[in-house]
């Protein structure tokens, strides 16, 4: 937080879907990610700014941690990638 990051934290009842994050993962984030078995602790989950959830059709309920981070970590590139060509003035 120190840097102006805002720390992003996964969680299965996170209060906002990966899918509506765009907004916040433009912005300089900074991820918290937990084990596949145990999660975050609660400590942890509560210090992050926001709680974002992966949303997950079908009967999974869960993705390991590399897959999570894979995911979380392309959708913030792609947000951010948005953001810089919508700034870039136009021709």
């Amino acid at each position: 937080r120190a840097a102006g990051l805002q720390v992003l934290a996964t969680a299965l009842d996170g209060e906002l879907s990966l899918d509506d994050a765009d907004p916040v993962l433009a912005g300089a984030v900074a991820w918290v990610f937990g084990s596949e078995a145990h999660g975050l602790s609660a400590a942890v989950s509560a210090a992050a700014d926001r709680r974002i959830a992966i949303p997950m059709t079908g009967g999974a309920e869960s993705l390991n941690v590399a897959t999570a981070a894979a995911i979380c970590l392309y959708q913030t590139a792609r947000a951010q990638r948005q953001r810089e060509k919508q700034a870039q003035p136009r021709a």
